[in-house]
């Protein structure tokens, strides 16, 4: 019933005791379509529970020294990101961490890279690229709104993407491995 009311076709549960896995059970459909269960096996996109991964990540880097919360995120990219509304505002860490740097996610665009086989056709930085600097094959104005960076709160996943992406950058390592790592 409240699977129905969520409007969710599967879901996973887990019970963990003193650090093992005491049972683990799916429920419905992992493809209704298909008619596939959902089963402990089944792969789940777990969303923006990452961006808690990435925040404390992109902190750890901050406390390492090898960034700043406040210092335009530039200095850490080989792309150049400005909203077009506002060239000369830098966007900082700080903004994407609290969803205020002004980026939007353009949704026919952002709703394309979701992925459930584990698979990236695109890496990161070549979706940011196309995504964020002129010229780009996913750039548009739209991607950005009409507000100053860092005076608007606005919920960005690809902001969020982006800090990920600044994090890796500043450590040379990937954001799973810089996480695992720390």
């Amino acid at each position: 019933r409240e699977m129905d009311e969520a409007g969710m076709i599967g879901v996973g549960a887990a019970l963990i005791v003193d650090g093992k896995v005491a049972w683990m059970k799916g429920y419905g459909h992992a493809d209704r379509e298909r008619g596939l269960p959902f089963t402990p096996r089944t792969v789940m996109n777990i969303g923006s529970i990452s961006k808690t991964f990435t925040g404390v990540a992109m902190l750890q880097a901050v406390e390492d020294g090898r960034l700043d919360l406040d210092a335009g995120i530039d200095r850490y990219l080989p792309l150049k990101v400005a909203n077009p509304h506002w060239p000369a505002a830098a966007i900082t860490l700080r903004q994407l961490a609290t969803h205020t740097s002004s980026i939007a996610d353009r949704w026919p665009v952002y709703s394309a890279t979701y992925h459930y086989d584990g698979e990236t056709p695109e890496p990161l930085g070549a979706f940011l690229a196309g995504y964020l600097v002129p010229g780009g094959k996913d750039y548009a104005p739209e991607n950005f709104l009409a507000g100053k960076p860092g005076t608007h709160r606005e919920y960005s996943n690809i902001g969020a993407g982006l800090a990920g992406y600044v994090v890796e950058q500043a450590t040379g390592q990937t954001l799973g491995a810089y996480a695992k790592r720390r």
